[in-house]
């Protein structure tokens, strides 16, 4: 059952990170998520698609996270890479996603792809088939400075923010707000799942002593 639940849980954030990053996509004049608002710069720029973009960074993070702690990149680390990149193009082309409104309703969509993004992000993690790209490299970095997770996912990702900005990417004041709502959305649910996967591990274990 732990075993089970893990690849459906990881199997799941997947096409939760796609899903969520999405939606942000299609409110994309709000301003995205900072990756995200890089990748579309880089789309704008040098042409290819979002989720490749989103791939090509992936594998870059990567290979950072191999170079600093080789502990968060597993082999669930490249499938996380390739297939969010994969699903995310499939869901934007399949146009099964409403467009945009140009009205209050957007924010909403907004806010509720920024949340899904924190939450699927801690629940992939949790899973243990290693952290996503970004995910990773966050978790592997932030002992370094001797930051919490939070606090290393603002820094870098408000770089991130000055080279979309520069890239011409979707960069507007909602950009900001990604960073500080989905950076502790995304703690607390990796120690939310994190909590679960214990506890479901222990009463297996038990199970199989009686």
């Amino acid at each position: 059952m732990y075993q089970i639940c893990r690849y459906l849980f990881f199997s799941l954030s997947l096409i939760l990170l796609s899903l969520s990053t999405a939606i942000m996509v299609k409110v994309k004049y709000l301003g995205l998520y900072p990756w995200e608002a890089m990748s579309v710069g880089l789309f704008q720029k040098l042409g290819l698609s979002v989720g490749t973009w989103n791939i090509i960074t992936g594998m870059t993070l990567m290979s950072c996270t191999l170079l600093v702690n080789k502990q968060y990149v597993k082999l669930g680390t490249f499938f996380n890479v390739i297939l969010t990149g994969v699903f995310l193009d499939f869901i934007l082309s399949s146009n099964i996603l409403p467009d945009a409104t140009n009205t209050w309703t957007d924010y909403i969509y907004l806010l509720i792809g920024i949340t899904l993004f924190g939450m699927s992000g801690g629940m992939n993690v949790s899973a243990g088939f290693g952290a996503g790209p970004r995910d990773g490299f966050m978790l592997a970095i932030s002992p370094r400075f001797g930051w919490s997770i939070a606090r290393m996912r603002i820094v870098v990702e408000s770089i991130v923010v000055v080279i979309a900005f520069l890239l011409g990417g979707p960069v507007f004041f909602t950009t900001l707000i990604y960073t500080f709502i989905s950076s502790p959305i995304y703690q607390r649910s990796l120690f939310f799942h994190q909590a679960f996967f214990q506890k479901l591990k222990k009463k297996e274990i038990k199970v199989l002593e009686s």
